[in-house]
């Protein structure tokens, strides 16, 4: 389990030194000098400056999806895009750095998560190759929208973009939140 405070200082750290450089120009040295605290504290939390965007990434996903035990799908997706929104130049900093690939992953690991419990269901729960394969495209558009919107460049608002998001899947899918992650269900 990490530290909350160290999370919380270098989470600061990094936000704070995203005004100044590029994500590729910012090193786990610069984020401790920062924070004022051993890079072995870094360390102890985080495997490098990838993981700690992961854990802001989670821990915004888990701010919107906070308020309930039970999770239902359509009304949280425009929390999960507003809190991503609300750090958009972290994101879009990893995503036009070397990094890109993880942030990229990311994204797509998070989405398909989501979906993949309307595949299967849809499926009766044994996707076939082209099945998985349709799964991945839809997921790799949804991503891009994503990344659209985040860039400016789709001109809808969170709620327009919830709302499509929304109407792509039945309303009894739900979402849990684990130790994980996130993962999909049918109740």
């Amino acid at each position: 389990m990490k530290d909350n405070s160290t999370y919380k200082k270098s989470r600061k750290a990094l936000l704070k030194l995203l005004d100044k450089k590029d994500y590729d120009s910012i090193s786990v040295q610069d984020i401790v000098k920062e924070c004022d605290f051993t890079r072995q504290n870094f360390y102890k939390n985080f495997s490098n400056k990838d993981e700690l965007v992961k854990t802001i990434f989670m821990h915004d996903i888990k701010k919107a999806l906070d308020k309930e035990i039970l999770y239902q799908f359509g009304k949280t997706s425009i929390n999960i895009i507003e809190v991503i929104s609300d750090n958009k130049k972290l994101y879009l900093s990893v995503l036009n750095s070397s990094s890109r690939d993880y942030m990229f992953r990311l994204f797509f690991e998070y989405i398909c998560t989501m979906f993949r419990a309307f595949a299967e269901y849809s499926a009766y729960r044994n996707l076939s190759k082209s099945q998985e394969r349709a799964l991945h495209f839809y997921v790799s558009g949804l991503i891009i929208m994503i990344i659209r919107f985040l860039a400016g460049e789709e001109k809808m608002s969170s709620f327009e973009l919830s709302r499509l998001i929304n109407e792509s899947v039945p309303q009894n899918l739900r979402m849990f939140l684990s130790e994980d992650g996130i993962t999909g269900d049918y109740i």
